[in-house]
This record gives C-alpha cells, sequence and structure tokens, in this order.
C-alpha cells in the first residue's frame, strides 16, 4: 500500500499546551523513581539472576504515566533486555534508570506521535509480522520497543522528510583547521607562493575530517556541515560559510571559540637566586605542538620581530605574563606546576637549566588554550541545487532530535 504523503501538520502540541499533563505525571514520576532505586539496591544486594528468578514481585505496578502502568515484571524484563547479568553490580543503578528512560521516551514518543495531524501510529497487526519476521519475543517489553521503532520510522518518512526541501543553497568549500595565528601566516605564504589549499589541508589541518578529505567539503547546505568535521564549532563555521558578505575564492580565518588542552610551553631562565632554589623564568604559551615549534625556529634565527619579548607578546596565551614579555618572575619548586618544575629543577629543588637556554615544545596538561583558527574558502554558490540523501538524513535527523525535546 503506499505510503500517504502528507505535508506540515496543521496544529502541532506546544509546551503550554503539554504543562498541565506534564504535572499531572510529575508526582507518579517520582514515585517511580524512588522504586527505582529500592529495585536498584535489591538488585545489587540479591544479585540480578537470583532475583529475577526467585523474588520479583510480578504485578507489582511501580510506574504510571498518564493512564498506562508498567509493573515489576515489565522493568525487570526492559532491564533484562539490557543484558545487566553480565554487568558489575555497582553499575546496575545506572542501568535501571536506562530503562527507565527507555520506558518513558516510548510512552512519550507514541502519545505525542498520535496528537499529531494526522496521527503517526502503528498498528497490533504490523508489531506482530516485524516479531515474526526478525524472530524476536513475543513479550510486551519487546512489542512496546517494537512499536517505537516502527513510529519512528513513520515519523522519519511521513512527517519529518516532507519539511525538507527538494533543493537548497549549496556552496563549494575548502576548509583547514590549523593550531594558532603562526600557523595562519605560514599557510598564507605557502598559498602566496603556488602551493595550492588542498594539499596544505592535508599536510596541516588539525581537524581530522578536513585533513582526511585535504580540505575539500564539497558541495555543503546549511545544517549538514557537522557530517564533514571532527570537532569546533560548527554552527560558527556554517555562519561564516554561508554569509552574505562571503566572497567568492577570498580566504578567510577565524578563530574557533572552543578551548582545548594541552598547552605548550617555551621556557628559559634568565637568573637564579637564593643558592639556585629560585629562578627568574620567562615563558611563551602555545595552543600546539607545531606552533610552539615555528616560534622556537624563529627565536633561534633572530632578526626583527623575533626576538623574545615581541615573540611572547604577539603569541603567548598566557595573559598574566604576555603583555610582559612572558615574565613569569622569580619562583621556587612548586608554583608553576609539574611540567615547568620538571624541565627546571632538579629533584633537590634546586635550577638545573642553564640559563638563557630556551627548551619546549614543553607539553603542560594543565593548561588550557584558545581553540584552533579556521582557514575557509568558497569557490562556487548554487542557489537552488538539489539536496542530497545523505544530506537530507542529516536534516531528519536534526529536526527529528528537535522534535523530540518538546516532549521529552
Amino acid at each position: 500500500m503506499p505510503k500517504k504523503k502528507i505535508g506540515k501538520p496543521q496544529r502541532e502540541m506546544t509546551h503550554r499546551q503539554l504543562t498541565h499533563w506534564q504535572k499531572e505525571n510529575r508526582l507518579q514520576r517520582i514515585v517511580f523513581f524512588a522504586g527505582i532505586g529500592i529495585i536498584a539496591a535489591i538488585l545489587v544486594i540479591l544479585g540480578l539472576g537470583f532475583y529475577m528468578a526467585k523474588y520479583r514481585p510480578l504485578h507489582e505496578v511501580v510506574l504510571k504515566i498518564g493512564n498506562t502502568e508498567y509493573n515489576m515484571d515489565y522493568l525487570v524484563d526492559t532491564l533484562a533486555s539490557y543484558n545487566v547479568k553480565e554487568v558489575n553490580p555497582s553499575q546496575q543503578q545506572t542501568y535501571a534508570s536506562i530503562a527507565v528512560q527507555s520506558i518513558e521516551q516510548n510512552f512519550f514518543m507514541t502519545e505525542a506521535a498520535a496528537k499529531l495531524d494526522p496521527p503517526i501510529t502503528v498498528n497490533d497487526d504490523n508489531i506482530t509480522k516485524y516479531i515474526k519476521d526478525n524472530s524476536l519475543p513475543n513479550d510486551k517489553v519487546t512489542q512496546d520497543s517494537v512499536r517505537r521503532q516502527l513510529i519512528s520510522e513513520k515519523l522519519r518518512t511521513d512527517f519529518f522528510s516532507p519539511q525538507i526541501p527538494v533543493t537548497a543553497e549549496h556552496r563549494a568549500v575548502w576548509a583547514m583547521q590549523v593550531g594558532g595565528p603562526s600557523d595562519v601566516e605560514k599557510v598564507k605564504a605557502r598559498l602566496a607562493n603556488g602551493e595550492n589549499f588542498t594539499s596544505l589541508a592535508a599536510e596541516l589541518s588539525v581537524d581530522q575530517g578536513t585533513k582526511d578529505k585535504k580540505g575539500d567539503l564539497g558541495w555543503v547546505t546549511k545544517g549538514t556541515l557537522s557530517t564533514a568535521l571532527s570537532k569546533g564549532s560548527v554552527s560558527n563555521l556554517e555562519n561564516k560559510i554561508f554569509s552574505p558578505d562571503t566572497v567568492l575564492n577570498n580566504l578567510v580565518t577565524f578563530e574557533d571559540n572552543t578551548t582545548q588542552n594541552p598547552g605548550y610551553w617555551l621556557l628559559k631562565v634568565t637568573e637564579t637566586k637564593e643558592a639556585e632554589t629560585q629562578a627568574h623564568i620567562y615563558g611563551i604559551l602555545l595552543g600546539n605542538e607545531t606552533e610552539a615549534k615555528d616560534i622556537g625556529i624563529k627565536l633561534a634565527t633572530g632578526g626583527d620581530g623575533n626576538d623574545w619579548d615581541s615573540l611572547a607578546k604577539a603569541n603567548s596565551q598566557y595573559t598574566d605574563a604576555a603583555t610582559n614579555g612572558g615574565d613569569l618572575g622569580s619562583v621556587a619548586k612548586g608554583t608553576l606546576g609539574e611540567a615547568i618544575d620538571a624541565a627546571v629543577f632538579g629533584s633537590d629543588g634546586k635550577v638545573t637549566l642553564a640559563l638563557n637556554n630556551v627548551i619546549g615544545p614543553l607539553e603542560d596538561t594543565n593548561q588550557t588554550t584558545n581553540g584552533p583558527v579556521w582557514l575557509i574558502q568558497v569557490h562556487d554558490i548554487d542557489q537552488n541545487r538539489e539536496i542530497s540523501q545523505t544530506d537530507r538524513n542529516t536534516l531528519i535527523d536534526a529536526k527529528s532530535n528537535e522534535w523530540f525535546q518538546i516532549y521529552w
């Protein structure tokens, strides 16, 4: 029988409409959560298999949502579906909470789907057929689980999919993510010398998604970029790519608004005090090892702008000292953390690092630095390109998650 294609529903439930119903259920749910704590404790003390076989009160109601009641038998069968017999007893309460969520999700999604216009429902015959075709146990827990799965599939095809247009604006994009400002300058210089964006992305990008794709994200439409990247602020990146101010073939850079760990130091000691138990330390904190190596090379090379004071002020992310040329002050062992202690001091607390000897990159897991920098280039725009099935699935997933959050 062909599926009935529908458009956007005329009426959807709002938060206001759900409030009264949710308040009525709240007390019932609180009672259940108290019960689940007792159940979990029993499972830990007696052992799940022993308890299930000998002691479970099969008909005791432990949860009521709306007019639907769930007894102990239903709960234990739900727990059994997670194979919790093989779980450490200390984790059984976590699995009990997962079982609670599963039961509630089944209920709320089924109820919400049935209130759509037209309603999304699944009849018992379809559930029985699915169970038989897939050789599943024909118990109430399995029936409810199958119902949820079939309703979820119908929601995708009959409710969410029609909301996604056939075509949308697409932009052809190159992108890479590098560690910091010095890496940006290196990429710009190499591009100016005739190297291409994609080869540089394959070599230098710290985002695995763009590195694997050699920087070529292909044609993307807004809302689908997360599938092409492995980390970072996708929403900000999409806003940049789809900005009306974007100029074709113009290199755009912007800092990710995330933070990262660890940081990488370049260090030097300029003098010692107190019988060599105090060191006057200067440090430059960078966001990644590559950037730290580049700054180290500039320090070794020297020349205009490559002195310690200038590079520290321009690049160090240790804000307490960056404006002072990276001056961390005169300190003893135990002041600046284990990483610096290991590099500067011996076991007796005396300075072991030679004066004015620059060392690094030195990894410091206790330091957090600013996120990486994106370089993007839009090299074509198609205002009316067909959305691929992969991107369509991504957009449907986003709508599904957004819708479900309203009712869960």
